[in-house]
């Protein structure tokens, strides 16, 4: 992941990558960082399927650095790409992740009243939603 963060599969703190592979300054976070906004399934998965998970998060990392959007236009293009597959959680995560690359919350919103016309007004209510949860969390 760009963001330079990663959840650990362990209860330990980890280094996420090199700085050269996802082109920020990494830093280490504990386990206890993400518990308030990832769901224990996801969590359980995590240390259940470590070796698995690792590999999925070094997928990710290859893929977010094979081009040339910056950490911005990319979580604007996943959270998109989250509406249009009504996917809940990615929607949050990619807005969360959003905001910590410096996004707007009016640009957020831009970017989900975008797929009114695409996906549909339900899609496009329930993206709202769960948006408006997630800066509801983080103010």
């Amino acid at each position: 992941m760009r963001t330079g963060q990663r959840v650990p599969t362990s209860g330990a703190p980890v280094q996420c990558c090199p700085a050269s592979a996802c082109g920020t300054v990494c830093h280490d976070v504990g386990m206890d960082e993400y518990a308030d906004y990832l769901p224990e399934v996801y969590l359980s998965f995590r240390q259940r399927f470590a070796d698995v998970v690792d590999r999925q998060d070094a997928l990710a990392e290859t893929i977010d650095a094979a081009g040339p959007l910056d950490e911005q236009t990319m979580r604007m293009a996943k959270l998109g790409i989250a509406l249009g597959a009504q996917a809940e959680g990615a929607v949050r995560s990619n807005v969360r992740k959003a905001l910590e690359a410096g996004v707007s919350r009016e640009a957020i919103e831009q970017v989900i009243l975008l797929g009114m016309t695409t996906r549909g007004f339900p899609a496009t209510i329930a993206a709202w939603q769960w948006a408006t949860e997630v800066f509801t969390a983080t103010d």
